[in-house]
């Protein structure tokens, strides 16, 4: 489960920012992680909301509540839930 929180604290962004991604991942991981079981299914969930969040981010998103719902849509939308 590492992987995806290796992701969001390499990003490049300032310490605020980054500590704001992780705050918008955690909260959106809380949402989602009930539809996952198998160790693998959530280890690729968890990178791919890591990177959905990053690249809300790199479009300038930084509202934490529309990065959580944008990432859970997204998540929901390629089937990953």
């Amino acid at each position: 489960m590492a992987r995806a929180r290796q992701l969001l604290r390499e990003a490049v962004y300032d310490p605020a920012t980054v500590a704001l991604l992780e705050n918008a991942f955690d909260e959106a991981w809380v949402v989602v992680a009930p539809n996952y079981a198998a160790v693998m299914a959530v280890e690729t969930a968890r990178v791919q909301l890591a990177n959905i969040i990053l690249s809300l981010a790199a479009e300038g998103e930084r509202d934490l509540e529309r990065l959580k719902e944008r990432a859970i849509g997204t998540l929901s939308a390629v089937g990953a839930m």
